[in-house]
């Protein structure tokens, strides 16, 4: 079997990152019947840009979107 050479390029590209807190049965909001146990709470939301390579747009989004953005992309 012929192994394919994967591209070296990468492309950019946005990601929003949350940092959740889940409420566990001995947290004082739950003891405290303020929210239920296993309630998520956004504690801080980051949008940044990433360098993904073609293999990792691959698993993230599927073989058809790492298509279209790694279409423009040059070798270096």
């Amino acid at each position: 079997m012929e192994q394919k050479e994967q591209s070296k390029g990468t492309v950019l590209a946005r990601v929003k990152q949350d940092g959740v807190k889940i409420h566990g049965p001995n947290s004082p909001d739950v003891l405290s019947g303020k929210v239920p146990e296993g309630h998520r709470e956004v504690v801080f939301g980051k949008e940044s840009f990433r360098e993904v390579d073609y293999q990792t747009a691959v698993e993230l989004w599927g073989q058809e979107t790492a298509d279209q953005l790694f279409s423009g992309v040059k070798e270096e």
